[in-house]
């Protein structure tokens, strides 16, 4: 899991450079919603998208973009992390 400073800062370059049509504020925050999970419980699966990614993002509603750019986030990280450690 990427940490929350990494979301903002990844949506933050991430809209500028592919999203600049999607509503800022209602991006970022879709991308900051998904670790509210550890607030109240929820599992995982619950807030984030395996199968998430950058073309599916477009499309979506300004929040919901936000939401699947951040499981993209987390997919990217989880993948680097686990080709490093074989």
């Amino acid at each position: 899991m990427a940490a929350p400073v990494t979301h903002i800062v990844l949506a933050e370059k991430a809209h500028a450079r592919f999203f600049p049509n999607i509503p800022k504020r209602e991006f970022m925050i879709g991308t900051s919603f998904p670790d509210i999970r550890y607030l109240v419980g929820l599992k995982r699966d619950v807030t984030h998208f395996p199968d998430a990614s950058m073309r599916g993002v477009e499309g979506q509603s300004p929040f919901f973009g936000g939401v699947m750019f951040h499981s993209v986030v987390d997919n990217v990280r989880e993948a680097y992390v686990r080709s490093r450690n074989s």
